[in-house]
């Protein structure tokens, strides 16, 4: 769907709502492609940390974040090309570490963050698309590889989105048309070689699409 077809969809949404009848504050169109690799890549080797590691290695494609205030139309488009992957890896090797060691991997597609406040109405078009009828599937691809003698803590979080969308607003009507197309194969590994901590927290989260919206309050 082109940005103008997008806009039009959600101004004739909004022509059937009653929400013509307010005054617009923002209108928005936002359209993202990524066309080549997105990288990052964190590797540390080291003999001993008197306090702590505290290192993050994020990969993302497309990210739009918006905080806005009052009546909102908003069109985002965004697109993970067919030859893209997006690649995050983290490796940390250490004999011993005197304090905590917090680690975060992140490989992200496709990612939007909008925010209404002091809004009677929002309306909102979101089409995200990774690795769609590509001729091989776009890869969202986070790594965590951990050898470590010695530490107190080890906390981990290591995730894989390729489509994630969410809305805050309290605006009482709220018109909202979602599309997420997702094709790429989601993968989030993380691999773990302790001798001795107290405290051991981990994840590994691959999510394909992901929509969230909160909080609506009709007023």
């Amino acid at each position: 769907m082109t940005k103008s077809a997008a806009l039009a969809a959600i101004l004739g949404l909004a022509a059937t709502t009653g929400a013509q009848a307010f005054e617009v504050d923002n209108s928005i169109e936002t359209d993202q492609i990524t066309l080549q690799d997105v990288t990052s890549d964190v590797n540390i080797w080291v003999k001993a940390v008197d306090t702590k590691i505290d290192a993050s290695s994020v990969a993302v494609a497309n990210s739009v974040s918006a905080e806005l205030k009052g009546n909102t139309y908003m069109s985002n488009i965004q697109t993970v090309g067919q030859a893209a992957d997006v690649k995050a890896a983290m490796s940390v090797e250490a004999d011993w570490v005197g304090d905590k060691v917090k680690l975060n991997t992140q490989a992200i597609g496709n990612s939007a963050s909008v925010s209404v406040k002091g809004a009677d109405f929002a309306n909102i078009h979101n089409t995200q698309t990774t690795g769609w009828q590509a001729p091989r599937p776009t890869d969202p691809i986070a790594t965590t590889f951990v050898s470590i003698g010695e530490a107190p803590k080890v906390e981990s979080a290591t995730q894989a989105v390729s489509n994630a969308f969410t809305l805050e607003t309290k605006a009482a009507e709220v018109n909202l048309a979602s599309v997420q197309h997702n094709n790429s194969l989601t993968t989030s590994v993380a691999n773990f070689d302790i001798g001795y901590t107290d405290v051991l927290k981990a994840s590994s989260v691959a999510i394909g699409n992901q929509l969230s919206i909160a909080p609506i309050s009709v007023h």
